[in-house]
């Protein structure tokens, strides 16, 4: 984990203090958590980024709008906070008592922040920032397990390590879309994926399939490097598969069909 400038410090180019700033207004989830807290995970969503520049957590929501404010009433030995997100986004936290300041970007290899630590009784204000005033939209997870290794985020997310559970991972959706990419037919826009796949470690084997009643297609792009793969018929079928070894990165996934029928797919994702 990379864990960047902890510090007392200023949030914007004025002479305003993070550790000044004790009445603040969540603009997402708000949570209050003890030991022992349910559910676990608890999570929170929003928007990265806003109007401040924060020195190596890139451009976050102004201090007297945090976008989320955590309020720990008991000690805890171990609570884990992670993001994700489909860009690179950075993790801020305030102890509002002390004033002190903690930045996280990349952790575990990927782009995406995780901070993990004993935490003290207090107030933490929470926000998440990017580079680019992107606007990313972000899960935040409080967890006393750590990390999530084999979890669907919602329907069309996925966050996987080796050895995750359950195998096959399934997600569902109807082909097609307004764009049109050469050889894959029609998709959804860009702005848009089907399916958003978070590999936070190195797979030396994994496939990915699609299941449906007409002859679609399967885009994926390595947000991370840009690159894009398409691919339509495989073994024999109108149906796409992608198989091979994995590098840890942010995947967008389309599944496209060529002639606008929106057909409902299974999308697989599997180690075997």
């Amino acid at each position: 984990m990379n864990t960047v400038k902890i510090a007392t410090t200023v949030l914007t180019t004025g002479c305003l203090s993070l550790g000044l700033v004790t009445a603040a207004h969540a603009q997402y989830e708000t949570f209050e958590i003890s030991p022992g807290f349910t559910p676990d995970p608890l999570v929170g969503t929003g928007i990265s980024g806003g109007p401040d520049e924060f020195d190596g957590c890139g451009f976050v929501a102004d201090a007297e709008n945090p976008d989320h404010v955590l309020y720990i009433d008991d000690y805890f030995e171990y609570l884990n906070l992670s993001v994700e997100a489909p860009g690179d986004v950075t993790l801020l936290i305030e102890d509002v008592e002390t004033g002190e300041t903690i930045c996280i970007d990349d952790s575990n290899g990927t782009l995406l922040p995780e901070f993990e630590s004993s935490w003290p009784v207090g107030t933490y204000f929470i926000w998440i920032g990017d580079f680019e005033q992107a606007g990313y939209p972000y899960e935040l997870y409080i967890s006393e397990f750590g990390a999530s290794t084999d979890v669907s985020l919602d329907d069309g997310t996925f966050a996987i390590v080796p050895g995750f559970t359950p195998d096959p991972l399934v997600g569902t959706g109807i082909s097609g879309g307004p764009d049109e990419v050469e050889g894959c037919g029609f998709i959804a826009p860009y702005e848009y994926p089907d399916h958003v796949l978070y590999i936070d470690e190195y797979f030396d084997y994994l496939r990915v399939s699609v299941e449906s009643p007409g002859d679609v297609t399967l885009f994926m792009e390595n947000v991370d490097t840009g690159e894009t793969v398409c691919v339509d018929d495989s073994n024999g079928t109108l149906l796409p598969e992608f198989a091979g070894e994995w590098p840890v990165g942010t995947y967008f996934i389309w599944i496209g069909d060529f002639d606008g029928a929106g057909y409902p797919y299974e999308l697989y994702i599997s180690e075997f």
